[in-house]
């Protein structure tokens, strides 16, 4: 997030204009950088479709790029003309991005690399234009150097003036970070959460066993897999999130200091959003400040909750009509779980506002429209960078602010928070909950059959539940503002372990004793006395005595 206040024709003319001034203007917060990843491009563009489309791109570009022909209407008769080759598929995969992709071709049931056929020394393709009707890769954002056409003259010419300049070498950033320790995707070749997989409008994330895999080349930015992560194991730093809090904190401060009333912040992105705040700014309302953020995705519960404890009174958000559908559905469900949380507690459920692709009158209107005037004594405390950390925070304090102090706040099904169920009558205590809480939400009770909770830590992945073999798990979502309530350890089942009848060794539960007895009772290998006597012998035990009924037997 860059504020540049030079840039904005703010009016500084009322005390609220002045203050808003003063508070960009004392602006010092200075954000980590990320590392750089660097995109190759040699030109070798491969441009494919029906094959008198393709013919005609390739007249434009023919002199600019090396181009590669591959025709997909192979029912008809397609002859090479012009000394220009046309190779031709049935069916067509493409994987990649900007000079990496990979072009997997069948025809008449052959498959091949098309790369490979062409001979293009780097095995790859730099750049795709794909004239067909329906775009082959249908990620809802295209990878950098995929062009789909979709049968739009607007989207052809515009990529027919950029392709000739995808050549050589272009830098970008690298959006995220991810740690894998507290992921909660998987366990035990069980999968728990998928909400950033489900989230990615491009395709640059995927599930690698427990953990998941995100390709940097492929990640453009949009920031719904941090927003909608329960855990924070993925992380936006571009900038990060505790950055961008520091500096809204800041803005706040500096504008009460200098006299404003009402503070509130107008978010918008840097690609889309800020060429249209540099034009309407001189018609904002005084008391909003605007805030620039790299991607509209971004924003979270962690931002919203902690923008508000610093003493904002209203968040809007300015979501043009280049943010991904996808990213905007997660957007509004965050937004319910927050409005959730605020009403629970007595605050008004228009804090957060998404304004979407509004003209400039509009905006205005809508903004002043839906002004409040809430406002609370800001928070002094720092942000730290973690995600439930943060959320934590900002919600104790505004709980504490509140007229309304309820202990518990039911959640929709979405948030990650929230406790679990046991039912006692169907648990063994077989500790399989345990094995795979990727939080330690869920706690063994060591020699003692007992299974323990600590609310605080539940992110409701849904790995428990799964892994349960009796389905005595369910989860519920809610927030719990008393503290003890949250922290303590609570007790879910305990039982009475069983001892080896031999040895004296603690081996079992009860519940799983009588459970065991209970399905073998009919099977033909426990019809007499011996088998059924050693289920109550530990393992070892339980080996020594068929050993020595065997010895006996054989010695009579």
């Amino acid at each position: 997030m860059s504020i540049a206040a030079s840039n904005f024709q703010l009016s500084a003319s009322s005390a609220n204009g002045l203050a808003r001034a003063a508070s960009l203007q004392a602006l010092s917060v200075e954000h980590p950088t990320t590392s750089i990843l660097q995109y190759m491009s040699n030109g070798n563009l491969l441009i494919t479709g029906p094959h008198k489309e393709i013919l005609k791109a390739h007249k434009e570009l023919q002199e600019k790029l090396n181009c590669f022909l591959l025709a997909t209407d192979t029912q008809k008769n397609i002859s090479n003309s012009n000394s220009v080759d046309i190779y031709r598929a049935d069916e067509l995969e493409i994987y990649g991005y900007l000079g990496a992709f990979s072009v997997t071709v069948t025809l008449n049931e052959n498959t091949v690399d098309l790369a490979k056929t062409v001979n293009l020394p780097s095995g790859k393709f730099d750049i795709v234009l794909d004239l067909n009707a329906e775009r082959i890769l249908q990620n809802e954002v295209a990878p950098p150097g995929y062009y789909p056409i979709e049968e739009s003259e607007s989207r052809l010419a515009d990529a027919l003036a950029e392709i000739p300049e995808m050549t050589g070498s272009f830098d970008k950033p690298k959006f995220f970070a991810y740690d894998p320790e507290i992921c909660a995707h998987g366990r035990s070749g069980i999968v728990g959460c998928t909400n950033c997989l489900e989230s990615c409008p491009t395709g640059a994330i995927s599930a690698s066993g427990e953990i998941i895999e995100v390709d940097p080349f492929l990640c453009q930015g949009q920031g719904t897999c941090a927003t909608v992560c329960p855990t924070g194991a993925v992380k936006y730093v571009y900038p990060p999130v505790g950055s961008q809090l520091e500096s809204i904190q800041q803005l706040v401060r500096h504008y009460l200091d200098s006299g404003g009333e009402q503070p509130a912040i107008l978010l918008f992105d840097t690609e889309n959003g800020r060429p249209l705040i540099e034009k309407w700014a001189s018609s904002l309302p005084d008391n909003i400040i605007p805030v620039e953020v790299e991607e509209i995705g971004s924003i979270g519960l962690d931002l919203c909750l902690g923008a508000i404890a610093f003493g904002t009174q209203q968040i809007h958000i300015l979501c043009t009509d280049a943010v991904p559908k996808s990213v905007v559905l997660n957007l509004n469900i965050q937004f319910g779980i927050l409005n959730t949380l605020l009403k629970g507690i007595g605050y008004p459920v228009n804090l957060v506002i998404l304004h979407q692709n509004q003209k400039k009158k509009k905006l205005i209107e809508s903004i002043k429209a839906t002004s409040t005037s809430f406002s609370i004594s800001p928070a002094t405390f720092m942000p730290t960078g973690l995600k439930r950390t943060d959320i934590r925070m900002s919600l104790d304090y505004l709980h504490e602010k509140s007229s309304i102090k309820k202990a518990i706040v039911p959640l929709p099904e979405e948030a990650p928070f929230g406790e679990i169920k046991v039912n006692r009558d169907t648990c063994t205590l077989c500790m399989a909950c345990v094995s795979v809480c990727p939080s330690s939400a869920l706690e063994a009770g060591g020699d003692i059959p007992k299974l323990s909770f600590i609310e605080e830590n539940c992110v409701q992945c849904g790995l428990c539940e799964t892994a349960c073999p009796e389905s005595a798990i369910n989860r519920y979502q809610r927030y719990v503002f008393n503290h003890d309530l949250r922290m303590n350890i609570r007790t879910l089942n305990e039982d009475s372990p069983v001892h080896c009848v031999v040895c004296g060794t603690p081996f079992a539960t009860r519940a799983i004793l009588e459970r065991m007895k209970d399905k073998l009772k009919d099977h033909w290998m426990f019809q007499n006395p011996d088998s059924v006597s050693r289920l109550e012998m530990c393992e070892n035990c339980r080996v020594k005595d068929m050993f020595e009924k065997e010895a006996s037997a054989k010695d009579y």
